[in-house]
């Protein structure tokens, strides 16, 4: 069957509803792939700002990352203006309605409400216009999340000379969340409230360790693990964080940004004995993970071992 043959659904039989659902079930894969495309359209969206809507989302994703935000938040950042094309007036609730089947009901709630809470930088300047009409959310158990959301990453990312993270950088996450089972009650967590900012770790040699115990920063989120990268003050800096599970730091510090440098084929990571032994021995310490290892988890794997290959007599 290539399509059904009623013209008004009242007509439709069990076999060309089985046949749609089926088509319907194998069309909702390529949605990651179609919101990356959206992503893209939005550099000829609304213009007058410093920089374009696509830039502004690249920003708004990547200060999340850098805060050390899960893929939830990190995600949500990265859409949360997707509908400024096709709903220029609600586009808040246009990205709430794309993301609620696959992340967390936190995440859901301060996109949609995002835009009143936005009105506090300036709502005063327009008439018309409340200020303070985020308090008519005062007293729901993620006020303060979505406060959040809007001080560091959102009314904070307009500014061209920020070092945003490409959009192939946040790919493997936005196709993470899309390929989940949608509604998923472990997904979704009604009333669980996920940190939008990690605790800053200690630098690098800020306690006496062996060699053994030198710590490279291997990144966790329920119910996964994956491993992260971050452009600030360094090139490569190694992020780390513990939100479920057991936290297992204990690994090479140099290891993390021979890793990530492996995946992104940065010239700086040189393929020697001496970082192959470095590799494989974070390489063994993921083996031990017991949750589930992440695409972008994975995508530093593969790096690891073509270095270790490349080393290879």
């Amino acid at each position: 069957m290539d399509k059904v043959s009623f013209t008004q659904m009242k007509d439709g039989t069990n076999e060309e509803y089985e046949f749609l659902t089926a088509h319907e079930i194998d069309h909702t894969r390529g949605t990651a792939d179609r919101l990356l495309k959206a992503l893209v359209d939005l550099d000829e969206s609304l213009s007058g700002y410093q920089i374009t809507r696509l830039g502004h989302s690249l920003q708004s994703a990547s200060r999340a990352w850098r805060d050390g935000a899960d893929v939830d938040w990190v995600v949500s950042a990265l859409l949360h203006d997707i509908g400024d094309i096709y709903a220029p007036y609600n586009h808040d609730e246009y990205a709430a309605a794309i993301l609620k089947p696959f992340v967390r009901e936190q995440c859901t709630w301060c996109i949609e409400t995002y835009g009143d809470f936005q009105m506090l930088y300036y709502g005063h300047h327009l008439d018309g216009f409340d200020q303070h009409k985020r308090e008519r959310h005062r007293g729901h158990i993620y006020f303060d999340d979505c406060a959040t959301f809007c001080e560091r990453w959102d009314q904070a990312s307009f500014d061209p000379d920020y070092d945003d993270l490409p959009l192939s950088f946040f790919a493997p996450m936005v196709r993470e969340v899309f390929d989940r089972a949608p509604y998923n009650s472990d997904v979704v967590q009604p009333g669980h409230r996920a940190p939008l900012r990690m605790r800053p770790l200690r630098p690098f040699g800020s306690r006496n360790r062996s060699k053994a115990r030198l710590t490279a920063r291997i990144t966790y989120y329920a119910p996964s693990a994956r491993l992260g990268i971050c452009n600030e003050k360094e090139n490569i800096v190694r992020r780390a964080r513990s939100t479920r599970g057991p936290p297992n730091r204990r690994c090479l510090r140099e290891t993390g940004p021979l890793l990530t440098r492996a995946v992104i084929g940065s010239p700086a990571c040189t393929a020697t004995p001496e970082t192959a032994i470095l590799v494989k021995q974070s390489l063994r310490l993921l083996s031990r993970f017991k949750y589930p290892i992440t695409p972008m988890a994975k995508l530093c794997i593969t790096g690891g071992e073509e270095l270790v290959n490349a080393t290879s007599p």
